[in-house]
């Protein structure tokens, strides 16, 4: 229980921040081509993922995405720990999250779905306009 647990006194303690907040209506999405020539630096760099990630993180503060850009750059990446954290990243600057399910596609195990449920909380991750083949698991 969380009152029998103790801080460690070494090692990497990390939290995810998970906000509510949305972009502003009527906020502009990164351009198609700028949003190419970005996919094509990450196809072509010959980084490791996690500094790609890095990167992304580093500049995700000033990029809205559409559903569909978000799922074209999660398909850049092979795992589904990569694909939640660059999920996690940009969850909150996505213009058009009623088109969610263009998105959702690239979590297809029921295990990656409920991992960014628990990362994001619930009320965030709820598929408010499309629910239908949605499962969930409260207590």
């Amino acid at each position: 229980s969380v009152a029998e647990w103790a801080l460690p006194e070494f090692g990497i303690l990390e939290f995810d921040y998970a906000s509510l907040q949305r972009p502003p209506c009527g906020t502009a999405a990164m351009h198609g081509d700028t949003f190419e020539a970005l996919l094509k630096v990450l196809w072509e760099s010959t980084c490791e993922v996690p500094s790609k990630l890095a990167s992304l993180r580093a500049r995700s503060s000033v990029m809205y995405l559409t559903s569909v850009q978000v799922r074209e750059i999660l398909g850049f990446f092979k795992t589904s720990e990569d694909r939640a954290d660059l999920f996690v990243m940009f969850n909150t600057r996505i213009v058009d999250r009623q088109n969610g399910k263009l998105w959702r596609v690239r979590f297809e195990r029921d295990e990656e779905v409920r991992s960014l449920q628990e990362r994001l909380g619930y009320a965030s991750f709820y598929p408010y306009i499309q629910p239908e083949n949605a499962r969930f698991e409260l207590d």
